[in-house]
């Protein structure tokens, strides 16, 4: 794995990372160097954790507690690359502490859950954020470190809120089955993301009736399969927006939408704006104000 630090502060350290491997198998035992979220870019791997397997992509985030140990794997044939912010404890507890009182009970785990949903708006704004630091484009310590503060206690907070939504009880095998259907759909679609998918495919794909699959993965995620795989799409096509030599229209029929409005339909529901302002923007200032006006 290639890791490259784009910001090094006090209590905030960002990096970006590009992973290659492609290998079923998980490797050796890993470490993160502090308490850390990873968000994907794109991509797929597995982090392995105390008898758990979760699949990790770009509409998600995965939390670290230090010192805790995990390995990950590459089961799709392609591998991921993404950002970090390590937070310092302190800073940290915190944060939790303003969505979750009980983290005072469990200092050394404060992330409440291994991995979240990412918001479109905080997927947009790491973007943002780590292509301006690789430029050396982001302003001053101050602002980034704002920026990196705000992300945070966003993913923070929808982890916290999503703890406490309890589920049904049902069987372990029941429970890992539910899993396994859900990660197979997902794994599925972000190989595969730019077909035109009907659900009969998919399910017949996974091996379980439609209703059962929309029902499953829907209790797994918290998303129905039309918005994971919209979701797929258009963080697959922040990657290609800098790139002008590139029409929004060839862009939204490359990534999988019938056309460029429905494409700028969706980008602007799922991020806040719409994708001819992003590829003008040219700060991080200006970004955050965007995207906290468009919430």
């Amino acid at each position: 794995m290639r890791i490259r630090p784009i910001h090094e502060g006090v209590s905030i350290q960002i990096t970006s990372y590009a992973c290659c491997k492609a290998d079923c198998h998980a490797g050796d035992e890993e470490q993160q160097p502090g308490h850390v979220i990873v968000f994907p870019h794109a991509g797929v791997f597995v982090k392995h954790h105390e008898g758990t397997d979760v699949v990790v992509d770009a509409n998600s985030c995965v939390f670290f507690n230090h010192p805790e140990r995990y390995r990950t794997s590459h089961p799709y044939g392609f591998g991921d690359r993404g950002s970090a912010i390590v937070i310092a404890p302190e800073l940290l507890l915190e944060i939790v502490a303003s969505h979750d009182a009980s983290v005072e009970t469990r200092p050394e785990r404060p992330f409440p859950l291994s991995h979240c949903p990412c918001d479109g708006r905080s997927h947009l704004l790491v973007r943002v954020l780590t292509h301006l630091l690789e430029r050396g484009e982001a302003g001053d310590a101050m602002q980034v470190e704002e920026t990196a503060i705000e992300l945070v206690d966003r993913v923070v907070g929808a982890a916290c809120q999503r703890r406490g939504r309890q589920r049904p009880r049902m069987g372990v095998a029941t429970a890992r089955a539910h899993r396994a259907a859900a990660d197979a759909v997902a794994g599925l679609l972000a190989r595969r993301f730019d077909e035109p998918w009907r659900l009969e495919d998919i399910a017949r794909v996974v091996h379980v009736s439609p209703h059962h699959l929309c029902r499953v993965f829907r209790a797994q995620t918290g998303q129905t399969i039309h918005a994971y795989l919209n979701r797929f799409r258009l963080r697959h096509a922040l990657d290609q927006l800098g790139d002008r030599s590139v029409t929004l229209t060839h862009l939204a029929t490359r990534v999988g939408f019938a056309s460029h409005s429905h494409f700028t339909q969706a980008f602007r529901r799922e991020f806040g704006i719409t994708p001819s302002v992003v590829r003008r923007v040219a700060s991080l200032r200006e970004m955050r104000r965007l995207t906290r006006r468009a919430g």
